[in-house]
């Protein structure tokens, strides 16, 4: 089935199955030590990172080039 894109790179749908041969592509996995809040901890670190990684891209691109940055605030604040 297919359909018409909203957005570029963004997919919203159910989750097919596929298998060959009566065999599954692709496996489950569930680690045995993940929890909610090991996952949210997780989540918090990496939206951290990223943060720190788009003001330094803001920083370089504003000291090297002189133009204006403020796109990057944008993506910051998400």
């Amino acid at each position: 089935m297919t359909g018409i894109g909203a957005l570029e790179g963004v997919s919203i749908g159910k989750v097919l199955l596929f298998y060959r041969r009566g065999e599954l592509l692709f496996r489950k996995q569930k680690e045995a030590d993940s929890t909610i809040e090991s996952e949210l901890a997780k989540l918090q670190a990496g939206l951290k990172q990223s943060k720190t990684q788009l003001i330094a891209i803001r920083e370089k691109v504003k000291e090297e080039n002189g133009e204006d940055s403020d796109n990057f605030d944008g993506h910051i604040m998400l």
